[in-house]
């Protein structure tokens, strides 16, 4: 996220600066036009938790 307005990445406060430049978070929507593709069920997946991944990851559970 942080990366197109020439940040080095969004932890803590970086976020917020981030957010501050018109950057708007895209992982969730990624995330689920991604998981939309998937008709496999034996497929395992490893994200980090929350707005990483995680979160849109179990969300139908």
């Amino acid at each position: 996220m942080g990366g197109k307005v020439g940040l080095k990445g969004t932890d803590g406060e970086m976020y917020k600066r981030a957010v501050e430049l018109g950057v708007e978070p895209i992982t969730s929507a990624r995330i689920d036009n991604i998981l939309k593709l998937v008709k496999r069920k034996d497929l395992y997946f490893v994200s980090a938790p929350g707005k990483m991944g995680g979160g849109r990851l179990f969300k139908g559970i």
